[in-house]
C-alpha cells in the first residue's frame, strides 16, 4: 500500500470525526435552547402569575408586565412574566423585544449608533428567550408568556432597557396595548 493512500485515508477520518463532533455540538445547543424555552412558563412562580392575572382581569390591562426592574449579576438569568388579555375576537398575538437604551455605569447613555456599531444590540437580543412565533388567544381569555433575560459575563455592566411590544393579527403591524419596558441593571 502506498504512503499517500494511507495519509489520505487518515485525513478523511479526521475530517469525518471533526464534522460529527460539530454536528453533535450543534444539535445539543439547539436541544438545550428549545428545552429551555419549553420550561419557561412552568418556572414562572404562582405569585407572579397571580400579579399578572390581577392586572389583566381586575384592572383591565391588555398587556401586563408587573416586575419591570431587576439587578442581575452578569452571567446569571432572570425570568419575567408578561400577560396578554384579548378583549377582541380570537387572534394571534406577537411579542417583539428591542433594546431601547443602554446606560453605562457612569450614567452615560450609549447612543444608538454606538450600540449598533459595537454589536451590543444584536448580541444582547440574541441572549433573550421568549416566544416570538405568535400566541393564539381566544376572545376574553388571557395567557402568560415568559421572557428569560441573560446578560453574559463578557457584556458591559450597566442598565439595559428593553422595549416589549405586543402586536395583533399580522406580526408587528398593529400594536396591542401599551408597550412595556424591562430595566435590567447588570453588575
Amino acid at each position: 500500500m502506498k504512503k499517500g493512500a494511507i495519509g489520505l485515508s487518515i485525513n478523511m477520518l479526521v475530517v469525518i470525526i471533526i464534522s460529527i463532533t460539530v454536528m453533535v455540538s450543534g444539535i445539543a445547543f439547539t436541544y438545550n435552547l428549545i428545552s429551555k424555552s419549553d420550561t419557561l412558563e412552568k418556572q414562572l412562580n404562582d405569585q407572579s402569575k397571580a400579579q399578572i392575572e390581577r392586572l389583566l382581569v381586575n384592572q383591565g390591562a391588555q398587556v401586563a408586565l408587573p416586575l419591570q426592574r431587576i439587578t442581575l449579576k452578569r452571567g446569571k438569568e432572570h425570568l419575567f412574566g408578561m400577560g396578554i388579555r384579548n378583549i377582541e375576537e380570537s387572534k394571534n398575538f406577537y411579542v417583539t423585544i428591542t433594546l431601547a437604551q443602554f446606560v453605562d455605569l457612569e450614567g452615560k447613555i450609549v447612543d444608538e449608533d454606538k450600540r449598533k456599531d459595537g454589536k451590543i444590540e444584536v448580541d444582547i437580543l440574541n441572549t433573550l428567550v421568549y416566544n416570538s412565533e405568535g400566541i393564539h388567544i381566544k376572545e376574553n381569555e388571557h395567557k402568560v408568556q415568559s421572557i428569560l433575560v441573560n446578560i453574559p459575563k463578557e457584556f458591559d455592566p450597566g442598565t439595559y432597557v428593553f422595549k416589549v411590544t405586543v402586536s395583533k393579527g399580522i406580526k408587528g403591524v398593529t400594536q396591542y396595548g401599551n408597550p412595556q419596558r424591562i430595566y435590567v441593571t447588570a453588575i
